[in-house]
C-alpha cells in the first residue's frame, strides 16, 4: 500500500508527459477525443502495438463505467478492491463499503451514459496508474444534467484479474 500512496504522490506532484514523450518509468498508452469503449483506436505512445495488460485494463475501465452507469453492484463488488480507497469531489474519502452504498443510494438519479476519453495509462509490473477525462450524462427529477470529470485511479493485478485500488476525481467546470 505505501508502494501505491508513493505512486499516487508522484503523480500529483509531476504533471502526465504529453501523449508524444516516452516515459523511462512505464509504458504510456494513450487515446483521444473517442470514448474507449467504443473504440479499437487504444495505442501506445509510439503508436505501435496495444498492450495485453492495456486491454484488460480498459476492458476494466469499460466494465467499471458500464457497472456505475446500470448501476450493477455486483459488477462493481468484482472491480473494486478490497482496500479500495476513494477521495471524492469533495475531499472526503470512502472506503469499498461506503463507495459502493453511495452508488446505491443514487438510484434515484438515472445514469444515461458514461463516457471515458483522454485516457492515459502509465503500466508498472502489477500497478497500472491511469489518468482520463469522464462525461457524464444523468435525468435528475426529469431534467438532463451533463457532467465532466478528470480522475486519477491506480488498478492492481491481484489473482489474475484488475482491480480498482484508489480513486480520486475533480470536477471539471
Amino acid at each position: 500500500m505505501k508502494k501505491i500512496l508513493l505512486i499516487i504522490s508522484a503523480i500529483l506532484l509531476f504533471h502526465f508527459p504529453s501523449p508524444a514523450q516516452a516515459t523511462p518509468e512505464g509504458k504510456i498508452n494513450k487515446i483521444e477525443s473517442k470514448d474507449i469503449c467504443s473504440s479499437d483506436l487504444f495505442m501506445t505512445d509510439d503508436n505501435s502495438r496495444r498492450t495485453v495488460s492495456g486491454d484488460q485494463i480498459m476492458d476494466v475501465i469499460c466494465a467499471w463505467g458500464n457497472a456505475v452507469r446500470d448501476r450493477d453492484m455486483k459488477a462493481l463488488e468484482k472491480l473494486y478492491d478490497d482496500d479500495l480507497f476513494v477521495t471524492t469531489l469533495d475531499g472526503s474519502t470512502r472506503t469499498k463499503k461506503e463507495e459502493l452504498e453511495a452508488i446505491q443510494r443514487g438510484a434515484n438519479v438515472k445514469t444515461k451514459s458514461v463516457t471515458t476519453e483522454r485516457l492515459w495509462i502509465r503500466e508498472f509490473e502489477r500497478t497500472a496508474i491511469v489518468a482520463a477525462l469522464t462525461n457524464m450524462h444523468f435525468v435528475i427529477k426529469g431534467k438532463d444534467v451533463y457532467e465532466a470529470h478528470r480522475y486519477t485511479a491506480v488498478f492492481v493485478k491481484a489473482d489474475g484479474s484488475w482491480k480498482l485500488r484508489a480513486l480520486q476525481t475533480a470536477k471539471i467546470n
